[in-house]
């Protein structure tokens, strides 16, 4: 490894040392690349496993929209989000849910028994679960990253 990180990253007063700046920052961006693969899989798969817990074992009920509030965003049309009250138990508890509703709204949720601020509505447990979103995601950052490995493979190759 040592040996492997000194041929790319020798001192830049010989011949090639373009050359091998060049593999270094390919290095670095490699690198990079495989942790940001990482992180999107982790938070894909601990997402499902949220969603799926509150699937299997949250307790549905009804909410009541009693506020909404919207948040501009820089690119994009503003994010939505409400203000819900439901009966969590033996208490009236408030939440907040992203989405368009208006002020009175009836909306079926679903929330953890343990922790009722745990709380999505049924329509966002049903279109992510184990489903198309979640699965052509995780698909395409795999393609991305296989042809970006083979692109590499292939430079290398050529290379010599």
């Amino acid at each position: 490894m040592i040996r492997w990180l000194r041929w790319h990253l020798m001192s830049f007063d010989e011949p090639d040392w373009e050359r091998r700046a060049l593999r270094a920052v390919s290095v670095l961006v490699v690198f990079l690349l495989i942790i940001l693969w990482g992180v999107v899989h982790v938070v894909m798969v601990m997402t499902n496993i949220r969603l799926t817990d509150l699937q299997l074992h949250g307790v549905r009920g009804t909410a009541t929209v009693v506020s909404i509030r919207s948040e501009p965003r820089r690119r994009s049309a503003p994010a939505y989000y409400a203000k819900i009250t439901f009966a969590g138990g033996v208490h009236q508890r408030v939440a907040e849910i992203e989405g368009e509703y208006a002020k009175g709204d009836k909306i079926p949720i679903v929330y953890s028994a343990d922790d009722p601020s745990v709380v999505e509505t049924e329509s966002r447990i049903a279109a992510f679960q184990a489903g198309p979103p979640g699965l052509l995601i995780i698909f395409s950052v795999d393609v991305v990253v296989a042809l970006i490995w083979a692109l590499i493979w292939l430079r290398k190759r050529r290379s010599g």
